[in-house]
């Protein structure tokens, strides 16, 4: 949310896809689905942003008006690096930089949907 009376342009999202370091390597056991990519203002769909996985996931070029709500949303899979066992969880950390300050605070929602 942009509760302030001007744009938060250019901001960037960042998915580490639950980045941990295994016998020195690093390793994520998630893998972003591509094309997933919803970008939302005011719940309106916006054009696809510049999105890049390489390694973390990278949104890049997000623009919130003045008093306005975003919502990002996109499907992670759970790949050969996941720990599958009972009980086993997965922390990914999701990130937002740019110029401009968020005056309200960010929300970072997950849905994890059980492998069947």
């Amino acid at each position: 949310m942009n509760s302030g009376a001007t744009a938060i342009n250019g901001l960037t999202l960042t998915d580490n896809l639950g980045e941990y370091t295994f016998q020195g390597l690093t390793l994520r056991p998630l893998t972003y689905r591509d094309g997933s990519v919803l970008f939302y203002i005011d719940g309106v769909l916006q054009p696809a942003p510049t999105v890049t996985a390489d390694d973390d996931l990278v949104i890049s070029g997000l623009n919130i008006p003045a008093g306005s709500n975003a919502i990002i949303i996109y499907e992670s899979l759970a790949n050969g690096f996941a720990p599958l066992t009972a009980g086993a969880t997965i922390t990914n950390t999701a990130t937002v930089a740019g110029c401009g300050s968020i005056a309200d605070k960010l929300t970072v929602c997950r849905q994890i949907m059980p492998l069947t």
